[in-house]
């Protein structure tokens, strides 16, 4: 239903700092954009968090025998078994997250056509790997695990620049699919174990099949890019670069100007015509509520407050959300999920893809109140389920539970729509990709903090672990104050330009 949502569902675009595809209209390119849009939403579907549906996988891998010659006959499932299978997720799962920095650079210098190419052969020759690979003669599971976890990362980030090609009012709805869409990917291999199991189909057969429909949709992408939308999203990084240029060029005019400034009698300086013309730029520009940032260098952008904020607050989140994830299962089983046979870990697990039911919901909330207000909601919902943790009480945590589905989906899902209106189509690739090396060393930090809290105070070590991850929702919300006055203060000079704009535009 989310999905079709997408294209059969008007939404008005409220949220400040969106910019409109100059030109799509006109030319007709918006069938082949909901083309690739589709096939984007597809392909993150069914790959592009694949490799953290590890649990089902691990299972059919063991109960296929792979890495079974490592145990004796009476332990089937020794420690050096699962410590080679646990080898091949972290492999994966670091491989995506590391994947952001490569991908984000690629995706900006190649664009998302030539980018859906690599992104396609990598996942495919992945699945092909663990489909053909054998632990005694053919052992490829590492690069292929490898490989699966990095092409499901480039499959993400090829797909992020489909926005600037459909219309505004779907904007945020695509994105905000894209993002659910990655957790819920993660149940892509409870039906391979499923298949694998009632159905008796091989391990061969299932991770061929998805080796040859993950290529067959990346072919189908790659020829809908060619149709019209590559033109159309080159012409939008054009045109963000030909606004910066002339604004650029009334500022350096505007400088000389107050240097040859004439003083009357009186000693005050008057701006001299040229001085005059130059500040009023707002008739030159393709968009006048064009976002400050786009058409600037990635440097330049590095130093921004935006850039500031944006790195600061995803890396402190993720580093809470993948701390609740990692110590979940201990904390239900110290709470008691032991006695109700893991029922609780269970309904967690099962819950982290239920985000993609809300996606309309997600994307009307951030359309009506703006990344900001995104921000606030997704502080509220963090404190929300990071103190309800601390509670020893088992049915409690199902307020928990949602809070932090909900917490995820928000916090990827703005975090890239206010990436990509904030920073442009020209250079948004790359500084994700900065902000993803500072995540994935952010990420390294939990084993050292949980051992910390366990030093301090084993009996009582999530206590002292969830406060300190509590305490780290503080400073974002400071930076979720700054931005606030900050936005305003952009959506002020935007007005005033369009106001500027608008008489021009009548004549």
């Amino acid at each position: 239903l989310c999905l079709l949502l997408l294209a059969t569902v008007p939404l008005p675009l409220q949220a400040a700092m969106v910019v409109s595809p100059e030109g799509l209209a006109s030319k007709g390119s918006y069938f082949w954009s909901y083309v690739v849009a589709w096939l984007c939403i597809a392909l993150c579907l069914l790959y592009s968090g694949i490799i953290f549906g590890w649990a089902p996988l691990q299972l059919l891998l063991e109960e296929d025998g792979v890495y079974r010659s490592t145990c004796g006959a009476d332990d089937p499932v020794c420690s050096e078994r699962v410590s080679k299978l646990v080898l091949l997720y972290t492999v994966g799962s670091t491989g995506n997250v590391i994947g952001g920095a490569p991908a984000g650079y690629l995706v900006d210098a190649l664009g998302p056509r030539y980018c859906s190419i690599l992104s396609g052969a990598m996942v495919s020759i992945g699945m092909f790997l663990l489909a053909i690979s054998d632990d005694q003669s053919f052992d490829a599971f590492l690069p292929g695990s490898c490989l699966l976890g990095l092409g499901g990362m480039f499959i993400t980030m090829m797909s992020m620049p489909v926005s600037f090609v459909l219309p505004e009012s779907r904007r945020t709805l695509y994105l905000t699919s894209l993002n659910c869409l990655f957790d819920a990917s993660s149940v892509v291999f409870l039906l391979a174990y499923q298949l694998y199991k009632a159905l008796n189909v091989s391990r061969q057969t299932l991770f061929i099949s998805f080796a040859v429909l993950c290529a067959a949709l990346h072919v189908a992408l790659f020829f809908a890019w060619s149709r019209g939308p590559s033109q159309a999203l080159a012409d939008v990084k054009a045109a963000e670069l030909e606004d910066r240029k002339v604004e650029e060029a009334a500022a350096a005019a505007a400088a000389a100007a107050a240097q040859s400034s004439v003083t009357d009698g009186s000693g005050t300086t008057n701006p001299t015509q040229e001085e005059t013309d130059s500040t009023d730029i707002a008739p030159k520009l393709s968009n006048p509520n064009r976002p400050p940032l786009h058409g600037k260098t990635v440097w330049q952008q590095l130093q921004t407050f935006e850039f500031f904020f944006a790195i600061v607050f995803l890396c402190f989140q993720l580093y809470r959300s993948n701390t609740y994830l990692g110590t979940n299962k201990e904390l239900l089983k110290e709470m008691g999920d032991a006695d109700t046979g893991y029922t609780y870990t269970q309904l967690f697990a099962a819950s982290l893809p239920a985000s993609t039911i809300y996606t309309p919901a997600i994307s009307w909330f951030i359309d009506r109140y703006g990344c900001v207000g995104g921000y606030t909601l997704i502080l509220v919902l963090g404190v929300v389920y990071n103190a309800v943790a601390l509670f020893d009480s088992l049915p409690l945590q199902f307020v928990a539970f949602a809070a932090f589905t909900n917490f995820r989906a928000f916090l990827y899902s703005v975090h890239f729509i206010f990436l990509l209106n904030t920073f442009g189509s020209r250079t948004s690739g790359r500084v994700q990709g900065v902000i993803s090396i500072f995540c994935a060393v952010t990420n390294f930090l939990i084993w050292p903090s949980t051992l910390a809290a366990s030093s301090v105070d084993e009996e009582n070590k999530y206590t002292y672990l969830y406060g300190f991850t509590l305490l780290l929702s503080v400073i974002p919300g400071v930076l979720v104050f700054l931005l606030r006055r900050r936005a305003w203060k952009i959506k002020q000079e935007q007005s005033q330009r369009a106001a500027v704009a608008a008489p021009t535009a009548k004549a």
